[in-house]
């Protein structure tokens, strides 16, 4: 059985957006850093072992959470093929189209 997300690799890594040109010709950033991180994991994922691991994400830091999106193939019984969004603090776990096979 696949444990939670983070048996999968993850890769982080920081840059700058938002440059607006200034009258002087300097580039100024809207924000100073903003980082990402992608997360694979082979094989099959407990949907409650993720959707709790999303929860402590969440709880210590959705405040700093701009954007999640992803793809994951469910274990179980009746394995299904599930999305991952939110923003913000807010995340959703919902049921892909019942016409794509996990």
């Amino acid at each position: 059985e696949s444990a939670a997300p983070s048996q999968g690799h993850g890769h982080g890594h920081g840059h700058g957006h938002g440059h607006d040109a200034a009258a002087d010709g300097e580039a100024h950033h809207a924000h100073t850093s903003f980082g990402s991180l992608g997360l694979e994991v082979a094989g099959a994922v407990d949907l409650e072992k993720l959707k709790a691991w999303l929860r402590d994400v969440v709880e210590k830091h959705g405040d700093k959470l701009v954007r999640i999106k992803g793809v994951v193939r469910t274990s179980g019984a009746q394995p299904f093929i599930a999305i991952v969004q939110g923003v913000g603090g807010h995340i959703e776990v919902s049921e892909a189209s019942a016409a794509q096979p996990a």
